[in-house]
């Protein structure tokens, strides 16, 4: 199993993913609001690609990676859909950074595009966060940040929303 596996997807990243609960907008004073936004995303629903350009069989060194997609669940009823592209950078027999773009597709509101780099080490990638970088719909002025924690088997993002 490569590392990029164990990943779960960038989510981009990396997976489908299945919403556990948005939390209501608030307003602040300088008139942005700001939205909490969480996603689970079992390993099981999501479709991989990887490209080991040296063909070693891994796809862990500096410019292989992986491409993702699958279907978006909110408490277990589909609402949309993610996709993700993440390339290995830099690689280290211990560690390996990966810079992943990815668009999260919500049904009825639009899309959140995300975009940064993560490291990657043997205990995995929690508290990796990537910058939300706009967005489609009701999300075409947002800006913030997507946290992501993963094991083995699961991903599990957060959005922290500002709507300017």
């Amino acid at each position: 199993m490569s590392r990029f596996r164990l990943f779960a997807g960038i989510a981009l990243l990396t997976a489908v993913v299945s919403v556990s609960g948005m939390a209501p907008v608030a307003q602040s004073q300088d008139g942005s609001r700001r939205e909490t936004i969480r996603f689970h995303s079992p390993d099981r629903k999501e479709t991989i690609v990887d490209i080991d350009l040296n063909d070693d069989g891994d796809t862990d060194d500096a410019g292989d990676g992986e491409l993702g997609y699958g279907p978006v669940f909110t408490r277990g009823e589909k609402t949309g859909s993610q996709r993700h592209e993440c390339r290995t950078f830099k690689a280290t027999p211990k560690a390996f950074m990966l810079r992943c773009v990815g668009t999260f597709n919500v049904t009825g509101r639009g899309s959140i595009e995300v975009g940064g780099v993560f490291r990657f080490t043997r205990r995995g990638i929690q508290g990796a966060g990537l910058a939300v970088t706009g967005g489609a719909g009701e999300f075409r002025d947002a800006g913030g940040t997507m946290v992501l924690d993963a094991d083995n088997n699961s991903t599990d993002f957060e959005f922290r929303l500002i709507h300017h």
